[in-house]
């Protein structure tokens, strides 16, 4: 039998006018056995109370603004906006509704119940969702609908209580219908960003296995590593791990000046250049920066937003319109969510096979993580490449330089020999000149005659800075 509903409780007294009502939420019937509402007897013989008190108070009664002189006015007589939604969801559900200003509420709702994409966008129906008024909620605004001239009083509520109102009146389970909706205008999306990474992941897997380059680098390094230990503990090793590539540059050459990665660099650019491009990993890029820990949310998720939907649905079956409308959608979906399962899978059983294949632990190894060595890898080669690059080009550079400048100098010494041989020769004319004109002997005899009359004696023997003979002044004897 269904459960005995308490009696209806009146109060001890009668109020004259309406007051303002208090929004509570009645206990069902079903959740009333054993509580103390059941020890509660049917008038109230408590605390002495004033009535009128509680009337003057609590009147819904609209009071009139006092007239202040000639600048005051009386109020417009409009009741005031009883706000019952708190003010957070009343905010979203204005801006919310601000959007579709050329229509009544009964439409916004009639649009939810068909479950039109056309009239809302993904993040409208992500608000409206999240702000949803729960049915509590609504249960408030009913009630105080319900206490008097329901149109007087829907002037007294704000949009966001009417479409509330307006909404649960409309559509049955509407937040099952939104999780739907939801669903349906976010799930594309979502499985496009999934499944692009997942196949990536995969591919990535598969190429690092099957990459013929990298496994000749490998064996490279394996063979130079026991070059260079031998005769220590460290040599002999048929296997190491995969870190010990990003430690190539920290081996330095006798003077410092150069790496073992520089000299791998080099050496295959002489016997090997084709193994400098890993072109046959072309994924592991993009791999190493994808989170599988994210993915796997994002996937998880996902499968449980739809196994949400799926029950609710499934839990409201006297709501088969919706039904019958969701069932299409939610078959496509299903299907699109197995394949992105046995896709995860696959690239799962991938990732541990490549990882196992480089004696790495699948367990605790990540994509970002694993993936990263490889594309680090093949990023130092790249970088060591351009650097012994432009090592060369500027030791060129330098060497033109040198070249140029010992070829300025050299050129300069040339100069200065021939211009002073040309002084030389040009002493050697003006004397030759000066004999073939006998000015020379003319201006010395005019010395000579000058210097004896003033008593003076003979001016010494000029001697010109040519070679092989010697000028004195006319009259002279030689010794």
């Amino acid at each position: 039998p269904p459960p005995r509903a308490l009696p209806a409780r009146k109060p001890r007294a009668v109020p004259a006018s309406k007051l303002k009502a208090l929004q509570w939420v009645k206990l069902p019937p079903n959740k009333v056995k054993g509580t103390i509402f059941e020890k509660f007897a049917p008038t109230y013989a408590g605390l002495d109370i004033d009535y009128k008190d509680i009337e003057e108070k609590f009147s819904a009664a609209v009071i009139a603004k006092k007239t202040q002189g000639a600048a005051g006015g009386e109020d417009d007589g409009k009741p005031k906006v009883m706000q019952i939604l708190d003010s957070k969801k009343t905010q979203a559900l204005s801006i919310f509704l601000s959007q579709f200003k050329a229509l009544k509420y009964e439409d916004i709702a009639a649009g939810i119940d068909h479950i039109d994409t056309k009239m809302f966008t993904l993040d409208q129906i992500k608000v409206l969702n999240q702000q949803l008024p729960s049915r509590e909620e609504w249960h408030h605004i009913t009630d105080f609908l319900g206490t008097g001239d329901r149109k007087a009083l829907e002037k007294q509520l704000g949009p966001a209580e009417l479409f509330t109102d307006a909404l649960y009146s409309a559509v049955p389970h509407v937040d099952v219908r939104l999780q739907f909706f939801l669903l349906k205008l976010s799930f594309d999306t979502r499985k496009a960003d999934i499944k692009p990474d997942v196949e990536t992941l995969k591919k990535a897997a598969k190429q690092v296995k099957d990459s013929a380059k990298f496994a000749k680098l490998i064996e490279l390094v394996l063979e130079l590593g026991n070059f260079l230990n031998f005769g220590t503990p460290r040599a002999g090793y048929g296997a190491f791990q995969l870190s010990t590539l990003a430690k190539l540059g920290d081996t330095k050459t006798a003077d410092n000046a150069s790496t073992l990665m520089h000299y791998i660099v080099e050496l295959l650019e002489q016997r090997a250049p084709d193994l400098l491009n890993l072109d046959d990993m072309p994924d592991v890029a993009p791999a190493c920066r994808l989170s599988l820990q994210t993915i796997t949310a994002d996937m998880n998720n996902l499968q449980k937003d739809f196994a949400r939907v799926e029950a609710a649905i499934a839990s409201n079956q006297d709501d088969t319109k919706f039904a019958q409308t969701a069932a299409p959608f939610m078959s496509r979906l299903k299907s699109d969510l197995e394949q992105i399962q046995r896709n995860f899978k696959d690239m799962e059983t991938e990732f541990a096979s490549a990882v196992t294949y480089y004696g790495e632990d699948p367990k605790s190894s990540q994509p970002d993580e694993f993936f990263g060595i490889f594309h680090k890898f093949d990023e130092s080669i790249q970088e060591t490449k351009k650097a012994a690059k432009m090592a060369a080009e500027n030791a060129e550079k330098n060497k033109r330089r040198e070249e140029a400048k010992h070829k300025r100098e050299a050129d300069m010494e040339n100069q200065r020999t021939l211009r002073g041989a040309q002084k030389d020769t040009d002493v050697v004319d003006e004397l030759t000149n000066q004999l073939k004109s006998g000015n020379m002997f003319a201006a010395r005899r005019a010395q000579q005659m000058s210097q004896a009359k003033g008593g003076m004696a003979a001016p010494p023997i000029v001697k010109p800075p040519v070679g092989g003979f010697t000028l004195r002044p006319t009259g002279t004897k030689l010794k």
